[in-house]
């Protein structure tokens, strides 16, 4: 059987997808080629016991890792997932708005112009007519 090495990420990140694929290669690599394998991840063996506990725990995906001497309760768990989950729907939302006021800064500036241009024909025109 031979096992696949997941690729890895040239700054050392890992989606947790990746992570997932990571632990479970690793739990299926002969008692041999562990450390072998880690070493071709790119992963410490810190990272994997991290990785495993959050897994088992079911919190890889938030990224949680679970303490012996604070239990996270389930309630913390959800109220921690809808709160990054929030976190970045108002980060969307802050960067539509971000868009947004670009345009509308953009479509100032032409009024700027524009206006401009008009005070300057204006004053023009009211040289003309004091003559």
């Amino acid at each position: 059987m031979s096992v696949q090495i997941p690729p890895v990420d040239p700054d050392r990140t890992f989606t947790a997808e990746q992570r997932r694929e990571i632990v479970l290669a690793h739990a299926e690599t002969k008692h041999g080629l562990k450390g072998e394998f880690l070493r071709a991840a790119g992963v410490t063996p810190r990272q994997l016991y991290l990785w495993r506990r959050q897994l088992a725990a079911g919190t890889l995906d938030i990224g949680l890792t679970p303490r012996e001497n604070i239990p996270m309760s389930d309630e913390n768990i959800v109220e921690f997932s809808r709160l990054t989950q929030r976190n970045q729907e108002l980060e969307a939302l802050n960067a539509e708005l971000g868009a947004e006021r670009a345009k509308l800064e953009t479509e100032r500036a032409k009024w700027e112009t524009a206006r401009a241009k008009w005070e300057t024909r204006h004053a023009k025109l009211e040289a003309r007519i004091a003559e």
